[in-house]
């Protein structure tokens, strides 16, 4: 996790948050929800470092990619408080143009009071993936969350949204193949 306001986030969120084995980001709920803080998964998905990043929101990941239909349904998710959580294929870059296609689940962490404090996501990559890579990434996230819902509690903030954000892999997967197909063939992204 890095440094960046650090002190906001609770001990035992950010010790759980480092020793993930899946790429996650955390996102101040404040306006514009620029990332305060990224796991090593994380830098190594998308091929930044976290002082390119932290600060910013993640949304510069998609740089012209034409994800309308889903940037307006994140725009919602992050709006409406009733909304537990989202999960979104994308297509975003990594910092050395290479585009893939990630799938995105943000869930909010409240305080007792039901107040947004941050926005967790964990990203994966899916443009190659094979179902059985796909199942070893929901048991990983199923985990995650697991051990994620304790560790907040104690800091009084509670996770929103369940594991049942996890479904359709295999759906997933072949519409992240077509996209990946489309891409290739209608040449530059840009």
């Amino acid at each position: 996790m890095c440094d960046h306001s650090v002190s906001l986030i609770p001990d035992t969120l950010q010790k759980l948050f480092d020793n993930s084995s899946i790429a996650l980001s955390l996102a101040d709920a404040g306006q514009d929800k620029p990332l305060i803080a990224i796991n090593t998964p994380f830098c190594n998905l998308t091929g930044y470092t976290k002082n390119e990043i932290i600060g910013r929101n993640c949304r510069f990941l998609q740089k012209n990619a034409d994800n309308t239909i889903a940037r307006k349904e994140l725009r919602e998710f992050l709006d409406n408080k009733g909304d537990l959580s989202i999960r979104k294929a994308l297509i975003n870059f990594k910092s050395d143009g290479t585009p893939f296609i990630n799938l995105l689940y943000m869930s909010r962490l409240c305080d007792s009071k039901g107040n947004t404090r941050f926005i967790l996501a964990s990203q994966f990559e899916i443009s190659n993936s094979y179902p059985e890579t796909f199942a070893h990434y929901g048991i990983e996230l199923q985990s995650t969350v697991q051990k994620i819902t304790p560790a907040v509690a104690q800091a009084g903030i509670i996770l929103e949204g369940s594991i049942r954000a996890i479904a359709n892999s295999t759906s997933m997967i072949a519409q992240a193949k077509l996209t990946l197909e489309e891409l290739k063939n209608s040449g530059p992204v840009f």
